[in-house]
């Protein structure tokens, strides 16, 4: 006690845990001997994972899929909400509305999708001149055609 008081209490410290295990004695876990080792259970693991993988994107492509064939079934409705997010006014509703419009080009196939997504992004781009974020977001999504001027 009185080296607790005037010696290092860090010091002190750790000798008496040490002197508490010596004198405990190791706990006996009962073990067995290993039957794989860290490569082999290292494998397996990324097994899991790619299957784990695999099925997140066969449920991600299912989910595209049955929201593409909504889309294809209605239009209208991807076209007026893409409209209601313009009017949202921020960063993040230009870039839905143009996703939007992006997945109803899609939708819609190859013959139809594509003129009738340029002619929606051009209507509301039209209607906002001023919102060049907007426009931006169209153009990545590669919804405005640029014009050939003379």
């Amino acid at each position: 006690m009185t080296r607790l008081l005037t010696d290092d209490i860090a010091a002190v410290r750790g000798e008496t845990l040490a002197r508490i295990r010596d004198e405990a004695g190791a706990t006996a876990w009962p073990t067995t001997e290993p039957t794989r080792t860290l490569g082999q259970l290292r494998a397996t693991a990324e097994v899991l994972q790619d299957r784990t993988r695999q099925r997140e994107a066969q449920a991600k492509e299912k989910a595209r899929r049955t929201r593409l064939a909504k889309i294809a079934a209605d239009p209208q409705k991807v076209i007026a909400q893409a409209a209601e997010l313009v009017k949202r006014r921020s960063t993040k509703s230009y870039d839905e509305a143009a996703q939007s419009l992006a997945d109803l080009r899609e939708a819609l196939g190859p013959e139809h999708g594509p003129p009738q997504a340029q002619a929606v992004a051009e209507k509301l781009r039209r209607e906002n001149p001023t919102l060049k974020l907007f426009v931006s977001a169209l153009r990545k999504h590669g919804l405005l055609v640029k014009s050939k001027k003379p």
